[in-house]
């Protein structure tokens, strides 16, 4: 269970960045909103090099070069998926955007029992389900 108080401070953040973003559209464009995010993103980095924190898995027999491309190709995934938010958010009540946008563990389960053979027990379905049901629920 030592994933469960970082996945409630994941939780916590997202709820308040969906507020967070719709104020901050209010006053600059999404464009400039992903500018500022950039900001955030290279503070914490500069914190995280002060600290001296591990940037590297030291795995045996670890792919050092594919394992940095694919970091590095995965960093766009968040770019890209704070872009669809901005955009959604300037478009639309935070309300209704971010509950929509919630239905995202669904397609992380699919994904997980795909790419990384992660079991998709009957218990995993329904909740994926329920969680969608209940998004469609509060956005109606």
């Amino acid at each position: 269970m030592r994933w469960f108080i970082p996945t409630l401070g994941f939780v916590a953040l997202m709820g308040v960045l969906g507020i967070w973003s719709r104020y901050a559209l209010k006053q600059v464009s999404w464009q400039g909103l992903i500018v500022v995010t950039a900001l955030g993103y290279a503070v914490v980095i500069l914190v995280m090099l002060l600290l001296r924190q591990p940037l590297g898995a030291e795995k045996p027999g670890a792919n050092r070069t594919l394992d940095w491309t694919i970091t590095a190709l995965g960093a766009a995934i968040p770019a890209l998926a704070l872009v669809c938010l901005y955009i959604a958010l300037g478009r639309g009540d935070a309300s209704k955007v971010i509950p929509v946008g919630s239905v995202y563990p669904l397609i992380t389960v699919v994904l997980a029992a795909i790419f990384l053979g992660e079991a998709l027990t009957w218990k995993v379905a329904i909740g994926a389900v329920l969680v969608v049901a209940g998004v469609i629920a509060i956005s109606l």
